[in-house]
C-alpha cells in the first residue's frame, strides 16, 4: 500500500525480449560464479612470480570482469556499414578455410589427403546435423553447436533481442538485422563446421593414443575444439590485446582481430615446428 508505481506496470510486455535478457543474464551469472575462481586463482598465481605476465594477467581479469562494452553502438555500426549485407565480404570469409584451416591441419595429415578430406567436410558441414550418417561425429557437431563453437554467433543475437532499444523492441526490425548479417553469419558458421568435422574426422583417425602423443589432447572433440578456435579465431572480450580496450583502441582494432590471430597461429607453427599442443 506504500508503493506509488504512478501508472507504471509491474510487468513488461515484451515477453521475447524479456525471456532473452533473463537468459543472457542468468547464463553470464552461472558463468561468471562457473570460472571466476579459477580466473582469480590462476591471476594469483601468476602475480605471485612476479614481472610482465603476472600484472598482465591481474590487468586481464579485471578487464573481463567488467560487463560493459566500449563503444558497443559504434563497432556494431561498422559491422552493419562494412560486413553486414555483403555478399563480398561473405565471399572473403570463406577463404579462411584455405588460408587458415588448411596450413594448421596439415600438421596432422599429408596435404592431398587433407583437401579431399575438406572437400568432404563442406558437403556435410551444409546438410542438416541430424542428416549427418556417422553418429559419433554427429553428436559431436550437435554438443559444438550448443557450446557455441561452430555457432558463437548465436550468443550475440540472444543479446541484442534482449538489449532495451527500439530495434530490439521490433520483430520487424529485429528480423530485418538479422537478414542484413545473415550472409557474413553464414559464411563463419560454414568455415566453423568445416574446420570441426575435419579436425574431428583426424582426431578419430588417429586413435586415443597417438592423438595424446601427436596433439597432447586425450578426446577428438577437445582437439576439433581446439582446432576451430586456432583457425577461426576467438573474438571475445578475452582475447583482445591491450591496444584493442578501451572506447578508441576497440573501435580502431575492430577488424583486425583476424589478422592478429592469422599471425599468432603462423608464429605458433613455425616456433614449435609440431601440433600445437594443449594448455
Amino acid at each position: 500500500r506504500l508503493l506509488h508505481r504512478q501508472c507504471t506496470p509491474g510487468f513488461d510486455k515484451d515477453v521475447r525480449r524479456t525471456l532473452a535478457q533473463f537468459m543472457v543474464s542468468n547464463a553470464r551469472a552461472a558463468s561468471s560464479n562457473y570460472h571466476m575462481q579459477d580466473m582469480l586463482r590462476a591471476a594469483a598465481d601468476a602475480e605471485k612470480d612476479g614481472g610482465d605476465i603476472g600484472s598482465e594477467a591481474v590487468k586481464l581479469v579485471n578487464y573481463v570482469r567488467n560487463p560493459t562494452e566500449e563503444a558497443q553502438a559504434l563497432r556494431g555500426f561498422l559491422f552493419f556499414q562494412f560486413l553486414g549485407g555483403s555478399l563480398a565480404s561473405a565471399a572473403v570469409n570463406l577463404t579462411q578455410t584455405p588460408m587458415m584451416t588448411l596450413p594448421f591441419l596439415s600438421q596432422f595429415e599429408p596435404a592431398g589427403a587433407l583437401i579431399q578430406r575438406l572437400t568432404q567436410a563442406a558437403k556435410l558441414a551444409v546438410q542438416k546435423v541430424e542428416k549427418i550418417p556417422n553418429q559419433r561425429l554427429r553428436e559431436a557437431l550437435e554438443r559444438a553447436e550448443m557450446d557455441g563453437v561452430t555457432a558463437p554467433q548465436e550468443i550475440y543475437q540472444l543479446t541484442a533481442t534482449a538489449a532495451n532499444n527500439i530495434f530490439a523492441g521490433s520483430r520487424l526490425a529485429s528480423a530485418l538485422l538479422r537478414g542484413w548479417g545473415a550472409p557474413f553469419a553464414m559464411a563463419e558458421g560454414f568455415n566453423r563446421r568445416i574446420a570441426f568435422i575435419s579436425a574431428f574426422q583426424i582426431a578419430e583417425k588417429m586413435g586415443p593414443a597417438d592423438l595424446l602423443a601427436k596433439t597432447g589432447f586425450r578426446d577428438a572433440f577437445a582437439f576439433a575444439e581446439d582446432a576451430v578456435n586456432q583457425t577461426q579465431g576467438i573474438y571475445s572480450k578475452a582475447n583482445r590485446p591491450n591496444v584493442g580496450r578501451g572506447s578508441a583502441g576497440s573501435v580502431l582494432m575492430t577488424f583486425k582481430q583476424y589478422s592478429i590471430a592469422y599471425v599468432e597461429m603462423l608464429h605458433r607453427m613455425a616456433t614449435t615446428g609440431a601440433p600445437c599442443l594443449a594448455a
